[in-house]
Formats: structure tokens, sequence, C-alpha cells
């Protein structure tokens, strides 16, 4: 029995440090999502704040992925009690995870910026992380 509560244990250890570093790494990425209509002046700014995210932005939702498989794995009464109730704010996130990956594409499509891809950028980040917040509220 002291090896369950050990592997439990470290298990929970692991979905802590897995939400930490999902929280730092992507609260960049939706703040500047967030902030890169505001801010920027000119398409120059906007290009290297977008360069500044673009190699790393997409893969931070792994934490995300890999802590969910993790309760999966080592707290399964946990996942089958906790998920069927977030469920539709866990397909609106990713709808909108959908949403800012599509217009961060179709920014570099042209030769401008598109003003409509970042406004979609900006609102479907603002979305995300306001939903990510009450999501971990409640």
């Amino acid at each position: 029995m002291a090896e369950l509560a050990f592997w439990q244990t470290s298990a929970f250890a692991c979905l802590i440090f897995m939400m930490f570093m999902y929280s730092i790494l992507d609260g960049f990425d939706l703040g500047l999502g967030v902030l890169i209509g505001f801010v920027t002046e000119n398409d120059e700014e906007k290009r290297t704040l977008l360069s500044s995210i673009s190699p790393f932005w997409d893969g931070n939702e792994v934490w995300l992925v890999i802590a969910v498989s993790t309760l999966f794995a080592a707290f399964p009464q946990a996942y089958s009690n906790l998920l069927p109730s977030f469920y539709l704010p866990f397909l609106f996130i990713i709808i909108l995870f959908i949403c800012r990956a599509i217009s961060l594409e179709f920014s570099y499509s042209g030769g401008d910026i598109s003003r409509t891809s970042l406004l979609i950028f900006s609102i479907s980040s603002f979305l995300a992380s306001s939903l990510g917040i009450l999501f971990l509220a409640s």
C-alpha cells in the first residue's frame, strides 16, 4: 500500500508541475495575444512580437494533454468524476486554441499582417485565458 501512495503522490506532484509549466509558458503566449492589437503601432513591431512566440507557442498546449493523460492514468476515479462536468469548457477552450492557430497562420499568409486575423488572435487569446481562469476558479 505504501508503494501506491508513493506513486500517487509522485503523479500528483507531476500534475502540479505540468499545470505550473503550462501557466508560465502559455501565459506568455496568451498575454501577448491579448496585447498585440493594442501595444503595436506598425507591422514590423507586430512581426517582432509574433516571431518571439512562433517557435514554441503551439507546443505549450502539450502540457495540458500530458496533465489530462496523467490524471487518467494515476487517478481514474477522479478523472471519471471530474472531466465530464468540464467537457463544455474544454470544448470551448479547444475551439479557441484552434482559432488562435488558424488566425496566426493566416496572419503570415500575405505580405502585410492582416488586421482581421490579429483581431481574431487577440479575441481568442482573451477568451481562452478568461475561460481558463473561470475553469480553474470553479
